[in-house]
């Protein structure tokens, strides 16, 4: 998921591919470690977005999505900056999973999540959309959701 700002200009006053010149500028964020990374860009235009300024630590919240039987509920996901978090997802009134776990971000859009109950860690992948507002998914399923900071 990337964010992308793209424009083109010419520089002759042909239209831009014509047989004359086939000089154009494509402005866009040319750093292909920003999280806003355009390939297509060939002029950097001061775009880019780097994530490491964006903060996992907070508490996240949207809808999820169950995928064997599309039932939908409303997950809350904090992250502490010191390395605890807590996951509650309300499916329905009488069905509620909470639970509580470590962390680590090692690695660019990589959580590493341990159970407290020493269940097995599991790996979820992340991206910011803007510094409000996470896609996250697990690697064990095909599950993902849009998160936004509370």
């Amino acid at each position: 998921l990337s964010i992308r700002r793209q424009r083109q200009m010419c520089i002759r006053d042909s239209s831009c591919g014509g047989d004359d010149d086939n000089s154009s500028i494509i402005l866009g964020c040319t750093d292909p470690t920003s999280i806003n990374y355009d390939a297509n860009a060939n002029t950097d235009d001061g775009s880019c977005i780097d994530e490491t300024t964006y903060s996992l630590i907070g508490t996240w919240s949207g809808t999820v999505t169950d995928t064997e039987d599309n039932s939908q509920g409303q997950l809350t996901l904090v992250l502490n900056s010191n390395a605890t978090g807590s996951i509650d997802v309300v499916w329905s009134e009488d069905d509620i999973f909470s639970d509580n776990f470590t962390w680590t971000s090692n690695d660019t859009q990589i959580i590493t999540v341990s159970d407290t109950d020493n269940e097995g860690d599991e790996v979820l992948n992340y991206s910011f959309v803007d510094q409000n507002t996470l896609e996250i998914s697990s690697t064990d399923d095909d599950d993902s959701s849009t998160l936004t900071r509370q």
